[in-house]
């Protein structure tokens, strides 16, 4: 990668003016088309020889219709000649989705009433158009949706997808042979830093090495407690991850370093205090996870500590069951190390329904920062969604900021064809410069100094997003979360959501500021 930044069919309330028709059958949908060979000057030659839902986009001069199957939602005056069509591709049904499609749409809000300033030369404000579709979290499903937006609709950019093996089919199958940029802000395997993308793969969050790196920084301290706790000389330690790019990605970073019990742990696996299981995947048919036995292996060690890479499995299969079918003769249980993959709903679901002692034995870390701008964000999702998803929700943050660094490179691409390599290019102008924080209130100004030639410094509301561009990743700090009980009386025997504690491993320092004692006190345990 030569320089990469880092159900549901939509959640924002339509009193925020969304453009929706959800009732697809109302429509002809699919690439394939006889209307779309029809040769187009403006978007009413295409809508009285197809209906309301026929564009022509500048791009082919070619009728289309701007739904399809897995394209449902479309945001903004698409009607518009001047308009600009970016897409969205995400897992929409699954929860974890929810609230990333969000963070788009309350990006995407900030935009709708001012637009894109006119092309240089040009009179005409641009609306942006977002058309949102669901990948359902598969493989094919997400190339058909990617292929609607390259090729019926022809835009320039594609936000998504929310997990790194889908990421990489796309982008292999469809963004890059037709020079589409692609921004993920939630794909984080250490595969697509090297993948020969040229140029065209971005993502807004930071590869997993660095989660690796914070997992590690905290083995000593939990080694420490659990040994306290349990009397133990030496501990035995599991890892058990998803067979997908993401969960190979942690392991393969954690595996080399990890230390305890005063060695390698990769040198401990014969003598039985160390078992490493790839469980499968279950989107890969030839891969398809086996949990019980699984669990049986992981019960049969006994592991005193279980780190898990994966995503919604790791609580509802492998928690859930090591924790039904554990040997309670032993006089310990484990204790869970999660990466933001585990951070989902079910977690919550799930330990309402069990002994507290079960959260008190949980970590977990996501990528991410805290700061006046995350509040912001945060004050904004609130006052948008009112779906029931958090604002905190891994990756929504990471996806508003998608949105405005994909808007703000549209602006510096000037009178340049809005292709693909123009965006990465006027990617390189964000990064350097006056500093820009989002909100409505900054858009105007950022757009004043893009058009006057200047570069900015956006300051985003996941994080500084301070792009090397010799390595071609963002480094981020690592949040460290627990499971905290609710507070107030009505609640008090209810998990709530995971909270993020004062405690954090320091990119840039690269070490915990913080301890455990922090941690317990924040948590409760």
């Amino acid at each position: 990668m030569r320089f990469a930044p880092v159900a549901c069919v939509s959640f924002l309330a339509c009193a925020v003016g969304c453009n929706v028709l959800l009732d697809a059958s109302k429509y002809h949908v699919g690439s394939e088309d006889e209307d779309s060979s029809l040769a187009c000057t403006k978007n009413d030659d295409c809508r009285r020889a197809m209906g309301d839902d026929g564009i022509c986009p500048a791009s082919t001069l070619r009728c289309a219709r701007i739904r399809s199957a897995e394209c449902t939602r479309v945001l903004g005056d698409a009607t518009s000649d001047d308009a600009v069509i970016i897409g969205s591709l995400f897992p929409l049904e699954q929860t974890s989705g929810a609230p990333i499609e969000n963070g788009v749409e309350v990006a995407f809000e900030d935009f709708r009433s001012v637009g894109l300033p006119p092309v240089p030369g040009g009179t005409r404000r641009r609306p942006l158009v977002l058309v949102a579709c669901n990948d359902q979290a598969d493989g094919p499903t997400a190339v058909r949706a990617a292929k609607h937006l390259t090729d019926d609709l022809g835009v320039p950019a594609i936000i998504g997808s929310g997990f790194s093996n889908i990421t990489l089919q796309v982008a292999n199958q469809v963004t890059i042979p037709k020079n589409v940029l692609l921004i993920s802000p939630s794909s984080t395997s250490p595969t697509l830093t090297h993948l020969t993308d040229n140029g065209l793969v971005w993502r807004t969050c930071p590869s997993d090495l660095i989660q690796a790196e914070a997992h590690l920084a905290l083995m000593p301290h939990i080694e420490h407690d659990v040994k306290l706790a349990t009397g133990a000389e030496k501990i035995k330690v599991a890892v058990l991850h998803k067979g997908d790019p993401y969960g190979r990605g942690l392991v393969e970073a954690l595996s080399p370093k990890l230390v305890f019990n005063g060695a390698r742990a990769l040198d401990q696996v014969d003598s039985g205090f160390f078992l490493r299981r790839d469980y499968g995947d279950p989107q890969d048919p030839n891969a398809q996870p086996d949990y019980p036995a699984t669990v049986r292996d992981i019960v049969a060690v006994e592991p005193h500590v279980i780190f898990l890479y994966g995503t919604t499995e790791t609580v509802t299969q492998l928690i859930a069951q090591t924790e039904a079918t554990w040997h309670t003769s032993l006089g310990y249980r484990p204790f869970y190390v999660m990466a933001d993959g585990s951070a989902v709903p079910e977690l919550s679901t799930y330990l309402a329904s069990v002994p507290d002692d079960t959260r008190r034995r949980m970590l977990g870390t996501k990528p991410g920062t805290v700061g006046p701008n995350f509040e912001a964000f945060k004050s904004t999702y609130l006052s948008r969604v009112h779906d029931g998803t958090s604002p905190a929700a891994t990756w929504a943050v990471n996806a508003y900021d998608a949105l405005y660094t994909v808007a703000f490179s549209i602006v510096a691409v000037g009178a340049d064809p809005l292709r693909g390599p123009s965006l990465a290019h006027g990617f390189e102008r964000l990064v350097s410069g006056p500093r820009i924080s989002p909100g409505s209130s900054s858009v105007n100004g950022a757009f004043d100094l893009l058009l006057a030639g200047t570069s900015i410094d956006y300051d985003g509301a996941s994080g500084p997003l301070d792009f090397d561009r010799a390595t071609g990743e963002a480094p981020s700090d690592i949040l460290i979360w627990c499971m905290q009980r609710d507070e107030g009386p009505q609640h008090s025997d209810t998990p709530s959501e995971p909270r993020i504690t004062p405690v954090y491993y320091s990119a840039s320092d690269r070490k915990l500021a913080g301890g455990l004692p922090e941690i317990r006190a924040f948590c409760g345990f």
